[in-house]
């Protein structure tokens, strides 16, 4: 008797427990500082209701990959090149997120985008033969997104589709997930009338968005991501000339021990042990035939169904490193040129095409990510964009 007593008790406290944390968590998602946009913590990723709650008309969505996390110590990332500015950009991206996460992505927040254009910054590397690979795709996947996506009235059955089933072909890895995703399929696409799998989707989604609302909570106090209202933001476009100074002045400081114009950091951890390993190992690469064109089409029909104007930009390549490495020239190009033609089929998709850059000086901080240089120039372009003309009306 003691024992069903204790096991009641504690059932109780933790409904408590949870229903307390409940109530105080409602509403605190919707931060007052443009810190949330800058932010970029997978517990942001994963949570779209966070998010969709931390946009307003002075905010841009740009979606990118490992590029958001490089960079992030000089004055040129955006997070420090837009801080104080009115202008809120809204960084969503890490590694392994590529154009179908971001498709998804998108989906799910449109109906909070005020500002309707988002940037997509696209890596060469992404479209590689085998395309995002499974375990790295249901790495960075957000089940919640998903569902946010398939609940969204103004995208197409097409499109839903068309993500959904690429979507169970890659949680391969994650079986447990792609059995759910494979029953979200049958209940908000072909709408089977299922009494108790119907129950059991919507205590599970509130599950879902209590954990990721507690999950953002939690992570954006350890990062102490301040809550605050900030005063004092200034309508004011940076000075690109002298960050273009400043950063090729920084750049050349942190790579002289190297002739690839790779940080000095970065050349003596990864680099310079496998350098002649390296030499000509690129000579038979290509990124002419992916999965990832698919992808990428899908995150342009989102675009296309929800009304929303994408700028897809190509990000160049560290041209000096490619030469050592003797990736094709042609084949490169015929890379730039293939993506350029997929997003010229969408009538209303902008395309900013950085490859001339590549081989420039100090635009990569490494062999694949950009830098110094190379954000500036990304930052201004981001700006024109959709951040010039806010805080005028």
């Amino acid at each position: 008797m003691k024992k069903i007593a204790a096991f009641f008790t504690a059932l109780i406290m933790a409904g408590i427990t949870i229903l307390g944390m409940h109530v105080y968590s409602s509403g605190k998602t919707e931060f007052h500082s443009p810190d949330f946009g800058f932010w970029t913590a997978e517990q942001k990723f994963q949570a779209p209701e966070a998010v969709k709650s931390n946009l307003n008309e002075n905010s841009l969505v740009i979606m990118a990959s490992s590029e958001l996390e490089h960079g992030k110590g000089t004055p040129y990332h955006p997070q420090n090149m837009f801080k104080g500015n009115v202008f809120q950009p809204m960084l969503i991206g890490a590694g392994h997120y590529q154009s179908l996460s971001h498709a998804i992505t998108l989906a799910a927040i449109e109906p909070a985008m005020e500002n309707r254009k988002v940037v997509l910054l696209v890596s060469p590397q992404w479209f590689r033969p085998r395309g995002i690979l499974p375990k790295a795709y249901a790495s960075r996947f957000s089940e919640s997104a998903f569902i946010d996506m398939l609940k969204n009235k103004n995208l197409s059955e097409e499109t839903k589709r068309e993500i959904t089933d690429r979507t169970i072909n890659l949680l391969s890895a994650d079986r447990t997930m792609q059995n759910r995703i494979i029953s979200y399929k049958k209940l908000l696409i072909e709408h089977e009338k299922n009494p108790i799998e119907t129950a059991k989707f919507k205590a599970y989604n509130a599950f879902l968005n209590e954990k990721q609302r507690q999950s953002v909570l939690i992570q954006s106090a350890v990062d102490g991501i301040r809550r605050d209202q900030e005063t004092g933001l200034e309508i004011k476009e940076p000075d690109w000339e002298a960050s273009y100074a400043n950063a090729e002045k920084d750049a050349r400081k942190m790579t002289s021990n190297n002739r690839f114009q790779i940080s000095n950091k970065y050349y003596n951890w990864k680099v310079k042990p496998q350098l002649k390993k390296r030499k000509g190992s690129s000579v038979s690469s290509s990124y002419l035939e992916s999965p990832e064109y698919k992808d990428l089409k899908c995150f342009l029909d989102v675009c296309e169904d929800l009304e929303i104007e994408p700028m897809i930009v190509l990000l160049p390549v560290n041209g000096k490193w490619y030469d050592y490495t003797k990736f094709p020239k042609d084949g490169l190009a015929a890379y730039y040129s293939k993506v350029s033609d997929t997003v010229k089929e969408y009538q209303d998709a902008k395309l900013v095409d950085l490859s001339a850059i590549s081989d420039q000086d100090y635009y990569l901080e490494d062999t694949i990510h950009i830098g110094w240089k190379g954000w500036v120039k990304l930052d201004e372009i981001i700006y024109q964009f959709g951040g010039k003309d806010q805080g005028t009306s």
